[in-house]
């Protein structure tokens, strides 16, 4: 019997894990972001954003999770990352990294605010916002 494994194009592999967690320190730094940024896998999001809700309401928190390139809270300095937009999607991935530091180095602007700054640093926010998929 022969067993083939493919690569799961829905989740981040090591090396993967290894970029985003360079990156995540070296953004960090730069924004002078005040303690430890916790990357969140994409269960442990989930699990973490549904907490407490009746399955009715996981199923929909999840589907809108799932539409997202990225969220963080900022009470947590956490994050989280969409593997199944951002996987291999390098310039999007720096993208989202950046976008989602910024709400935890400013937590209280607004996401026009941060797009704003966003857009200021990285320059190419404009054709990702033609994209069905948003920012939080």
């Amino acid at each position: 019997m022969e067993i083939s494994c493919t690569p799961d194009e829905n989740v981040f592999d090591d090396g993967d894990w290894e970029l985003i967690d360079a990156l995540v320190r070296v953004f960090s730094s730069m924004f002078h972001i005040k303690g430890h940024v916790t990357v969140l896998d994409d269960t442990q999001w989930k699990n973490y954003m549904t907490n407490g809700e009746t399955p009715a309401e996981k199923k929909k928190t999840e589907a809108e999770i799932d539409s997202l390139f990225g969220q963080a809270d900022t009470e947590t300095n956490s994050i989280w990352l969409n593997p199944r937009i951002l996987k291999r999607s390098y310039d999007q991935l720096v993208d989202t990294i950046v976008h989602e530091l910024l709400h935890i180095r400013f937590p209280k602007d607004s996401e026009e605010q941060i797009m704003n700054k966003e857009r200021k640093l990285i320059g190419r926010f404009d054709t990702l916002r033609k994209q069905r998929w948003c920012y939080v």
